[in-house]
C-alpha cells in the first residue's frame, strides 16, 4: 500500500476505494500467477499455490483484535506503525494518517495498522484495523471517506456497523474506541462473521 500524497475535494481517493483497488490487484496477480503458462502436454498440470504466511508484527496488540478464523477460514495476520503502511500492500494515505496523529499530538510512527487475510489466497477479503491513538474513530471515517452521504448505519454481526453504500464496492466500517475496523471485498456471509469476531 503505498502512500499517497493527500489531494483536495471530490479528487481525494476514499480509504475504503484504495483499499478495494488493493484487494483487486492483489486477486488479479493471484489469479494470473494462478494460471501459470500453457504446457505442450495434453494433461492438465495442477498449479499449487501457496499459503499466506503472517508478516511484520510491529502493532500485536492490534493485530490480536482480528479474527484469527471466522466463516471456516483461518486468516493470517500482519501489522505495522503508520511509517511501513506500505509494506503490507494495501492503499492507505499516510498524509492523512499524519495529519490526524499531529492533531491528537501524535506522529506518523504512533499510529499502528493491522490486518488479517485468509490464509488460502484464493479466497478474498481484507480486514483492517487502523489505531490513531487518542483519535475518535468517525475523525478517521470523515477523513478517509470522500462522501459520508455514502455511508449507511446497518446492525451487523450483532453491532453497529458503517456500509459503504451507493458505490458498489463491498465495504463494511465499525468503529469502536479508537480503532477503525474495515473488512474489504469479502462476501457478505464472511463479512458477517468477521464483524461477529471483532471486539
Amino acid at each position: 500500500m503505498a502512500p499517497n500524497p493527500s489531494p483536495k475535494g471530490s479528487d481525494r481517493m476514499s480509504l475504503d476505494r484504495r483499499a478495494l483497488a488493493g484487494a483487486v490487484a492483489l486477486a488479479l496477480s493471484l489469479t494470473l500467477a494462478a494460471c501459470g503458462a500453457a504446457t505442450p502436454s495434453s494433461t492438465p498440470v495442477p498449479t499449487a499455490v501457496a499459503d499466506r504466511t503472517p508478516g511484520p508484527d510491529a502493532a500485536p496488540e492490534l493485530a490480536a483484535m482480528l479474527p484469527a478464523s471466522a466463516g471456516g477460514l483461518d486468516f493470517v495476520k500482519s501489522s505495522v506503525t503508520g511509517t511501513d503502511v506500505a509494506s503490507l500492500g494495501v492503499s492507505l494515505d499516510s498524509a492523512e494518517l499524519e495529519r490526524l496523529a499531529k492533531a491528537q499530538g501524535k506522529t506518523l510512527a504512533d499510529v499502528q495498522v493491522a490486518e488479517a487475510r485468509p490464509v488460502d489466497p484464493t479466497k478474498g477479503g481484507i480486514v483492517l484495523a487502523i489505531r490513531v491513538p487518542g483519535a475518535n474513530p468517525k475523525e478517521v471515517v470523515d477523513a478517509t471517506f470522500s462522501a459520508s452521504a455514502a455511508l449507511q448505519l446497518a446492525t451487523m454481526g450483532g453491532k453497529s456497523v458503517y456500509r459503504i453504500g451507493a458505490s458498489g464496492l463491498n465495504v463494511v466500517v465499525y468503529p469502536k474506541d479508537d480503532i477503525l475496523f474495515q473488512v474489504v471485498g469479502a462476501p457478505a456471509d464472511l463479512t458477517e462473521a468477521i464483524i461477529a469476531a471483532l471486539p
